[in-house]
Order: C-alpha cells, then structure tokens, then sequence
C-alpha cells in the first residue's frame, strides 16, 4: 500500500510534463508504479510498452531470498560484496552488476530510437533547435542505480561510494541524444515530493 501511494505522489509530481510513451518493466511491482501516471493523462494499463530488459538485477540462487537469510547465509557475501561493493558485484549464479549497466544501456538506447522510428525524427527540431520528446521508463532500484553510475562515468569499483540506492518511486532525469548514441544524467533520485513516506534500499 506504501508503494502505491509513493507511485501516485509521483504520477502527481510528473503530471504536467507530456510523455510521448510509458514503458516499464515487465514485473508487476514496476507496471503498477508506472500505472498512476497513465491513468492520470486518460490511459490504461495497455497502454503501458512492457519489456524484460527492463528488469531488476538477475539474483540467481538469491532470488525470492528474504534479507534476513541472506545475511545469514552468505555473511560477507552479502554485507560486504553487494553492500560496500555493488559496482563490481555478481549474486551467485546471478547476473552481474556490469551487466546490468549494459544491459540497461542497450534497453533505454533501444527504447529511445524505437519512439523516435515511429513517431518520426521530426519531433526533436524546431525553430530554436531546442525541443524535447518526453518519455516515462518505470525499472527498478539496482538497476537504476547501475544504469547511472555507468552514464555518469565512474569506474565499476567507484559506483558504491558515489551512487546511492534511488528512493522508491523517486524519479530520475536523463537527456539522450539519439545521434550520438550518448546519455548525459541531469538529476537523480528526485523524491522532496514524497515527504514522509520516503524510503529506500540500504546499502
């Protein structure tokens, strides 16, 4: 129910920029956060682009794992690998961290071309050179915090240190240029909307 209602603080703080598209990952708790901000412009559930490469992080033998056992479990493994050392970490059997960042790369890269194909290149000019196509992509905690510390260029190994978990249901902005297959971070983990009902991952 939290979550819920941070997704609609956030659908409200969002309300006045026009989005283009709305995509998600594929997992249910990411399509319900993306849902407040379709129904609030008049669309639906279907509406939604869902896509697996936008999923969280692959955990291998850790997925479905309560915290609690995986601090019992795995110790240092847990404590020290993926809390002081995420940039460079791989649950075991799981996917990496670098991989995530690839991953997630190559999905919103994706995800941008694909929106300008189809609604046409047109819609980045204007007179002034300065137009926007606005897209909302709803993912997950690791792999937003992965995706950044890779655009923002720091070595895998300095990820933990300078980027911290997003709060949840927060937002981040990022500029793509489609030309240039580039992406600059403009700002991360924006969440003064949620006040009180802020929360986020340790570590």
């Amino acid at each position: 129910d939290r979550g819920r209602e941070q997704a609609l603080l956030t659908a409200n703080a969002l309300l006045g920029v026009k989005f283009a598209a709305i995509y998600s990952s594929d997992l249910v708790r990411a399509v319900e956060t993306a849902l407040p901000n379709a129904e609030l412009r008049g669309l639906g559930e279907t509406d939604i682009s869902r896509t697996s490469q936008l999923r969280e992080l692959y955990f291998g033998d850790w997925e479905n794992a309560a915290v609690v056992d995986l601090m019992n479990n795995y110790g240092d493994m847990f404590t020290i690998g993926w809390r002081q050392n995420f940039g460079t970490f791989t649950p075991p059997k799981g996917e990496s961290v670098p991989a995530l960042a690839d991953r997630m790369c190559r999905a919103l890269s994706d995800i941008a071309k694909n929106v300008v194909r189809v609604m046409g290149e047109n819609l980045y000019e204007s007179a002034n050179g300065d137009d926007e196509l606005n897209l909302l992509v709803v993912t997950h905690a690791a792999s937003i915090r992965a995706f950044w510390g890779r655009i923002s260029g720091y070595a895998a190994e300095d990820v933990c240190a300078a980027v911290p978990f997003p709060s949840n249901a927060s937002y981040s902005i990022v500029d793509y240029d489609v030309s240039r297959d580039k992406f600059t971070p403009i700002e991360y983990s924006v969440d003064g909307h949620l006040s009180d009902l802020k929360t986020a991952l340790p570590g």
